[in-house]
């Protein structure tokens, strides 16, 4: 989906156009727009290929599931995707990055444990008294994530400043039967995220460092966080991908694919989609809203911010070929006279 401007003699008519593409393709809402890049496999990937944190805003990581059997870590780009694994690890999964600190989790012949990886040495991670440790997130050197203790078997969350573990659980969860508890996803700015229930989910909540606040999606539905910057979240429900900003649910949708938007950095996102029946990560691209008003006998096109070009075609007719604009920046004005002429903002 985009938002496209339509220019004729007589008219002016700002609509939506659809178009969709394998490799390449665009989200719409009233106020952004969204393109996004399906990501390449690893090879040897299942399509079991799921993004879980932004590396640098062009890169992003996660966990695959390969032919031969067992999860792996990767990294992937625009352009490749490959392995990264824990030294020796029958499987690996990657779930937090925050500078040059990498975490996630890793299993080899024994219960599931974290590591962190700070650029040059992989270090493992055990919680005290934990069964299994499982790592989600970092901000600096900061570590989050939950276990499940050998007494019941319930869950708990934790964090690890680099020397010392803590335990913290939802309020009413401390003593869970087993299989149920505090489950931490992440953590971002000093907010900590995650749900209580189950290990296949239950009721979102963030943590500012003394208080617990729930988060239900649209409709009041069970939603997942996947990320937080400022004021935003970022996350899934039953409907699809979304970013919310305390008060409104601005839907993140790739046509005809069900998306779930599970990390950010800055106006790139990433998370995972299924194009073709199987998951695969995506890295996508928000937009400036096309902004128009009269002036004089055109009318003007404006838009905030940068890496994006005003684009414009005849028709909409497939097949479409869209051109660049010479020249044009925020504030160029597009003649109402002649042929008719539909507009765009699309990347750079």
């Amino acid at each position: 989906m985009k938002n496209i401007l339509h220019i004729s003699k007589l008219s002016m008519l700002l609509g939506i156009a659809g178009m969709a593409a394998l490799c390449m393709a665009t989200m719409a809402h009233a106020d952004a727009v969204y393109v996004g890049t399906v990501l390449p496999d690893v090879s040897g990937a299942q399509g079991d290929l799921y993004a879980a944190v932004c590396i640098d805003g062009n890169t992003v990581g996660g966990t695959y599931h390969a032919s031969a059997g067992g999860y792996h870590g990767f990294i992937a780009t625009t352009n490749s995707a490959i392995k990264f694994d824990f030294p020796g690890a029958d499987s690996t999964e990657i779930d937090g990055m925050s500078g040059t600190n990498i975490v996630g989790t890793y299993y080899k012949s024994g219960p599931d444990r974290g590591f962190i990886y700070d650029g040059h040495t992989f270090k493992t991670l055990d919680a005290p008294g934990a069964g299994a440790t499982i790592v989600t997130g970092v901000s600096g050197n900061t570590v989050v994530g939950w276990f499940n203790d050998t007494t019941n078997y319930a869950r708990h969350g934790f964090i690890y400043n680099g020397s010392t573990f803590k335990t913290l659980d939802y309020p009413g969860w401390e003593n869970s039967p087993q299989g149920y508890g505090t489950f931490i996803k992440g953590i971002s700015d000093g907010i900590i995220f995650g749900w209580t229930g189950t290990q296949s989910g239950g009721t979102s909540f963030i943590y500012n460092g003394s208080t617990f606040t729930n988060l239900l999606g649209r409709d009041a539905a069970p939603a997942w966080i996947g990320e937080i910057s400022g004021s935003n979240f970022f996350g899934g429900d039953q409907y699809g991908g979304f970013i919310y900003d305390g008060s409104t649910f601005e839907p993140v949708i790739l046509p005809d694919q069900f998306t779930g938007v599970t990390c950010m950095s800055g106006d790139n996102f990433g998370g995972t989609c299924q194009p073709d029946g199987k998951f695969h990560a995506f890295l996508a691209k928000r937009l400036p809203k096309l902004v128009t008003a009269l002036n004089g006998s055109g009318l003007s096109l404006t838009w905030n911010g940068t890496g994006c070009k005003l684009q414009s075609t005849p028709s909409l007719v497939p097949p479409v070929t869209w051109t660049d604009v010479p020249g044009a920046v925020s504030g160029h004005i597009a003649p109402i006279s002649g042929a008719s002429q539909f507009y765009r903002l699309a990347p750079q």
